[in-house]
């Protein structure tokens, strides 16, 4: 003879089937998209668009150009040095 075991029921028996909140809408999520995955005309034209633009010499850019001293975390960084940053980490 088998008997039935009943239980009190509770909303927390129920399983998640992850439902947003009334009233909350969900985020959609947009996929990047892959130079691969855009529309044939769309990458014609960033094709031209980037044959058409061309690029801008700024020569106080380039790291021979004079330039002063830096400031970096209270540190001076003087002109033609490099530099390794020590940067503090978490002691775990």
């Amino acid at each position: 003879m088998v008997l039935a075991f009943k239980r009190k029921r509770s909303v927390l028996d129920r399983r998640s089937r992850g439902k947003t909140m009334p009233g909350r809408k969900k985020k959609t999520v947009r996929k990047v998209r892959v130079a691969h995955e855009l529309p044939k005309r769309r990458r014609n034209a960033i094709d031209q668009a980037m044959k058409a633009h061309q690029t801008e010499d700024r020569p106080e850019w380039d790291r021979g150009s004079e330039w002063g001293d830096v400031r970096f975390m209270r540190k001076r960084i003087k002109p033609g040095t490099l530099r390794t940053v020590h940067l503090p980490l978490l002691n775990v």
